[in-house]
């Protein structure tokens, strides 16, 4: 099964390029390619260069894609606030309910084939292993030794995230059986045993379904059923795009 969904998940350029055309067949002007609504669709990708990769790169490329992700965030921040103040006419979709309808189911098994076909990395691994500690000690990670300081794994990192990561991590994890360590088990050990990926994967694909079904709600009680649906298959396609481009994107636990 895995495979199968594996060969259904596109690559980060493929999955950029999809998230791309989906947004201007839906929202684009097509009769005016340099019209103020296309280019306001090209700031809105305007991030997606950034996560391109962004772990394969060297640290000073790193660290100024990380401030360029950083600025353009607030900045759409308090572009969206000013939008929200004006009217929804302009971003009405191009394309009726049944295509918009068919549309997202397509992008949701595309990114649901991503998010649970992709390994976990960085976010992802530490805040599992996190989880899975609270599970063995009892005890949240920050008061977890074995999770703290330069002997511990990737120098502290799975101490060191917000508590609703590791609490959105702990029903998959069950889910998946017991933890296999005692809790005085180091996690630094070849003997113990890591949180399955399954876990992490699981977590996030639930969230974005979530994430989802929130966007389309909001949208439908904003505005019409039909952009609530191209509001849904719109962050469908992006979550795919940001589930392939972004080495740590799809295992953060967030939609």
């Amino acid at each position: 099964m895995q495979s199968l969904l594996a060969r259904l998940a596109p690559e980060q350029a493929g999955a950029l390029w999809i998230g791309t055309i989906v947004l201007f067949v839906l929202f684009g002007d097509l009769r005016r390619p340099l019209s103020r609504k296309n280019l306001t669709l090209l700031a809105l990708l305007s991030l997606a260069p950034f996560l391109y990769d962004l772990l394969d790169v060297g640290p000073t490329t790193r660290a100024w894609s990380f401030r360029a992700v950083f600025l353009l965030t607030a900045g759409m921040a308090v572009w969206g606030v000013r939008l929200s103040r004006g009217s929804f006419g302009e971003w009405l979709p191009n394309l009726p309910v049944p295509a918009l309808k068919t549309i997202a189911a397509g992008m949701v098994l595309m990114t649901s084939a991503t998010v649970l076909t992709q390994p976990a990395d960085d976010a992802g691994i530490y805040t599992s292993l996190g989880a899975q500690r609270w599970r063995e000690t009892g005890q949240l990670p920050y008061s977890d030794e074995k999770l703290k300081g330069p002997e511990s794994p990737a120098f502290g990192a799975a101490a060191t995230y917000g508590p609703v990561l590791y609490l959105l991590h702990l029903p998959a994890q069950q889910l998946l059986g017991p933890p296999d360590n005692p809790p005085e088990a180091d996690p630094m050990d070849r003997s113990y045993v890591r949180p399955p990926m399954l876990a992490t994967q699981l977590t996030t694909w639930v969230m974005f379904l979530i994430g989802l079904g929130a966007f389309f709600l909001i949208a439908r009680r904003l505005a019409t059923e039909q952009a609530a649906w191209a509001c849904r298959t719109s962050s469908a396609s992006g979550a795919a795009s940001s589930s392939s481009v972004g080495s740590g994107m799809p295992h953060t636990s967030f939609p």
